[in-house]
């Protein structure tokens, strides 16, 4: 499974030092930690758009590492067609949820 019909993937994202075995961001199996360490800086949080050339309108995977050699990658958000992704959240509001509501 993934997400079909992808027009945009933005991410909130930091990434630190250089690639290393396991310390790397990939979209669907592509790299990309050095081109958001180029447009986004180097251990700079920050939103960065995937072109569409990586991801070819599909999210299948999304992986972001670390490894000793202190290359790390932290994700804060995913965006897909301007949607956060979130996860098993049934409910955004901020309401307290009362079994009986009071007439």
């Amino acid at each position: 499974g993934g997400i079909a019909n992808v027009g945009t993937i933005d991410l909130d994202v930091k990434v630190n030092s250089t690639i290393g075995t396991d310390g790397d961001l990939k979209i669907n199996g592509t790299s990309i930690f050095n081109a958001v360490k180029t447009a986004v800086g180097d251990g700079v949080n920050g939103w960065y758009r995937v072109p569409a050339s990586i991801h070819g309108g599909n999210l299948n995977s999304l992986y972001g590492g670390c490894d000793s050699g202190g290359a790390n990658v932290k994700i804060y958000g995913v965006k897909v067609n301007g949607n956060y992704l979130v996860d098993n959240v049934f409910d955004n509001s901020f309401q307290l949820k009362f079994a009986e509501q009071l007439k």
